[in-house]
């Protein structure tokens, strides 16, 4: 028997200290690890991260009686930052019934872009649902410079809800979702371009907009622009003959299919009969173009579950990724969605979202890693899982970020606290805080005997052994 200790061979010779144990909860960071935000911030769709490290979280929001969009900011510890808008939270009121952030991201300026919709009436009750950009300095101040004093509306029909945006490198602003069609309840695709001004880009598809119609149901949630040649991906789920399928579409920077992406512009992954809930959350980029997708399936025997699937640059399922392209995540019995998906530089992935009994008893926090072909990360929590209960049984995550040291950051919010959560994760890889002075490997017949001494150990709770054949790919042998 040949082994490969390049654990612990590695360290020899080096002082290493401290790295908490990746999935866990980061002490420094709230109130061991959970951060409290404001009521009138119930729950966070979507987080974004300032250059400063500080955090816009970004949702709907009902203050005095008038719906709109709300944001706060909070430090580097999750404590709200006082000096952002008034005590840390930004208003912006909009006329009607109901209004909700679905997106925020940063510009490269430092101003701050969130984009969703505003729920009205017409005189006969039906509802109108336009969608809504507004922009904003560093400060939390509306940016009178864009839009109409700081916010753009525009509508791609009656009913069109904006669930996802995304920005172009020349400062573009691309805003995507689902919009009802009147005539057979069903639903149907839109994008609409806005210029860095806020009034939207005739030059983009038919005028600034885009409509696609579908023969049954979608759900489009996601959007990402390609770095290298800005074509723009969109990620959803659509359902046909009972089957649920995640879909990717792909445009041209000017709006047209990219008809070389799998089938005329359109990559799909099916998941079989009786799949008709599935759904697909998000879909994030590899370094190498591939196409990561997440949210859930459902299958009559195993019911919903956490899943994670991998397209290639053409749009096809990349069968080096779990099995035909698929990973299923099942924690325990439960039934499980992830909303958020996050490379890691080092090509692994987080899964992030929550788990829930048939009978809804609970809802807690659940997180999975991945390798990078699409197997569960033993190094990370329980066996490549992890899951929290936060502040109390009914609190769920929506939104998550990498930070530049590596850290994640998910926010959620809902249950008894009715307000924002935000929580942060060690992930980085774990190293034994020691130093060695001795170390030695001795092979007899089948056996190898593993000798050391330190001279150093500091908050480590034991050590770990791990062998490989390829110096790649390690199974765990002992603790």
């Amino acid at each position: 028997m040949r082994i490969t200790i390049i654990f612990f061979t590695c360290l020899i010779n080096f002082s290493i200290y401290s790295i908490a144990q990746p999935g866990t909860l980061d002490p420094t960071f709230g109130n061991n690890g959970i951060a409290i935000g404001s009521k009138d911030l119930a729950e966070s769709n979507s987080i974004a991260l300032q250059k400063d490290g500080k955090i816009i979280a970004a949702s709907g929001g009902f203050i005095n009686s008038t719906y709109g969009f709300t944001l706060s900011r909070h430090n580097t510890d999750g404590i709200i930052d006082l000096s952002f808008g008034s005590e840390g939270l930004v208003f912006t009121a909009m006329q009607g019934f109901g209004a909700m952030v679905e997106s925020v991201k940063i510009q490269d300026d430092g101003k701050i872009i969130a984009a969703g919709y505003n729920i009205n009436h017409d005189e006969y009750g039906s509802p109108i649902i336009d969608i809504v950009v507004t922009r904003y300095d560093e400060n939390g101040s509306l940016d009178n410079s864009f839009g109409v004093n700081g916010i753009a509306t525009t509508n791609i029909g009656i009913v069109s809800y904006a669930t996802c945006m995304a920005l172009q490198k020349d400062g573009k602003i691309v805003v995507a979702g689902t919009r009802k069609n009147d005539e057979n309840d069903t639903r149907n695709l839109f994008m609409v371009r806005f210029l860095t001004s806020g009034t939207v880009d005739e030059s983009f598809a038919d005028k600034g907009k885009l409509l696609e119609f579908f023969s049954s149901p979608i759900s489009l949630n996601s959007i990402a622009i390609q770095p290298e040649d800005q074509k723009i991906v969109l990620g959803g789920m659509y359902t046909t003959s009972e089957q649920g399928a995640y879909f990717l579409n792909r445009y041209l920077p000017d709006g047209s299919r990219n008809n070389g992406f799998g089938i005329n512009g359109q990559g799909k992954i099916m998941f079989g009969t009786g799949s008709s809930a599935s759904i697909l959350n998000e879909i994030n980029l590899q370094v190498d173009g591939k196409i990561v997708a997440a949210g859930r399936s459902y299958n009559p025997s195993t019911s919903t579950r956490m899943t994670v699937v991998r397209f290639k640059t053409n749009g096809t399922a990349d069968s080096s990724f779990g099995k035909n392209g698929i990973t299923y995540i099942q924690f325990d019995n439960d039934r499980s969605e992830a909303r958020s998906v996050l490379i890691q530089t080092d090509g692994k992935i987080i899964s992030s979202g929550f788990r829930y009994p048939a009978n809804y008893s609970y809802i807690h926090f659940a997180l999975a890693r991945l390798k990078s072909n699409g197997s569960l990360d033993s190094t990370f929590g329980v066996n490549g899982q992890t899951t929290d209960i936060i502040v109390d049984d009914f609190t769920a995550p929506y939104d998550g970020l990498l930070q530049n040291d590596g850290k994640l950051v998910l926010a959620g919010g809902g249950g008894l606290a009715n307000a924002l959560i935000l929580v942060r994760y060690n992930i980085a890889d774990a190293i034994l805080p020691i130093i060695y002075s001795k170390f030695s490997a001795t092979q007899t017949k089948a056996t190898i005997t593993l000798n050391w001494q330190t001279t150093t150990e500091l908050n480590n709770s034991y050590f770990a052994v791990e062998r490989s054949s390829n110096a790649v790919n390690y199974t765990g042998v002992a603790q």
